[in-house]
């Protein structure tokens, strides 16, 4: 069976307690992503002291920070800043006890030459690689954001899929977005990929509508996901719950919450 879980933050805990209930789903940790609360360690420890009382869900995950979050950045001090915001969300993720964690990789496309794809390649390899093996019992998920094909994810894949917690994070939107035709991210990734964004969109933007309220074509994204990623777990990236319990009627009106 497809494991499912929807967006958490820590003003919706009522709401989502009664949607957790209802259908089993996980939680993805949508609180320390935040620029404003990653400086403020106070404000981390209640929030973690928070969620270790509200008894997550097992195989919860979480979001690591990703605003101007580059690591493989040709500016040393924006490299290290970028360090230090990936290794503090995986600090956070072993205290909250969460299976993964998931980054964006953040490369420009309007970039995209050799020596820029070569460096982002390089450099981002390096730095997951260290926190893979420091951090061994955590996922960690590289997820497509602003990348226009699946070219750079791949051959970042490639170095990293030795690690058992390595894998991708597809983003169907994200996907869709860029023009690529969706099979070929699913086809070109299908080796790595072990968790899945969806949410809805016109085609256009990542608006992240609730599941059947956009464009996207759900028989055809599931049929992709049962061919080339049956084992991975979905997120509903949707953060109102509203929006998190239309999505559920409509996958399982639809025959897609299996």
């Amino acid at each position: 069976m497809r494991k499912f879980s929807v967006v958490s933050l820590e003003k919706n805990f009522d709401k989502l307690r009664k949607i957790r209930e209802e259908n089993g789903v996980a939680y993805e940790i949508n609180d320390f992503y935040m620029p404003n609360l990653l400086d403020d360690e106070n404000r981390i420890d209640k929030l973690i002291t928070t969620y270790n009382n509200e008894n997550i869900p097992p195989e919860s995950t979480m979001h690591g920070a990703f605003f101007d979050i580059m690591v493989f950045s040709d500016d040393e001090r924006i490299r290290e800043v970028a360090k230090f915001r990936v290794n503090q969300s995986m600090e956070i993720a072993e205290r909250l006890g969460v299976s993964g964690v998931v980054f964006h990789v953040n490369c420009n496309p309007l970039l995209d030459g050799e020596a820029y794809n070569r460096g982002v390649i390089e450099r981002t390899a390096e730095v997951y690689e260290e926190l893979l093996e420091k951090y061994s019992e955590t996922n960690i998920f590289l997820e497509n954001m602003f990348d226009g094909g699946p070219f750079i994810l791949e051959k970042i894949s490639e170095k990293l899929c030795r690690y058992k917690n390595y894998g991708v994070c597809l983003d169907v939107a994200h996907g869709t977005v860029t023009g690529t035709p969706l099979e070929v991210w699913f086809e070109r990734l299908s080796s790595y990929i072990k968790h899945i964004h969806i949410n809805d969109c016109d085609g256009k933007k990542d608006l992240h509508l609730p599941v059947g309220r956009g464009k996207l074509i759900w028989s055809d994204v599931f049929g992709l996901m049962d061919r080339y990623a049956k084992e991975a777990s979905v997120l509903i990236e949707v953060t109102d719950p509203v929006g998190q319990e239309q999505s559920i009627e409509y996958l399982k009106a639809n025959g897609f919450w299996s």
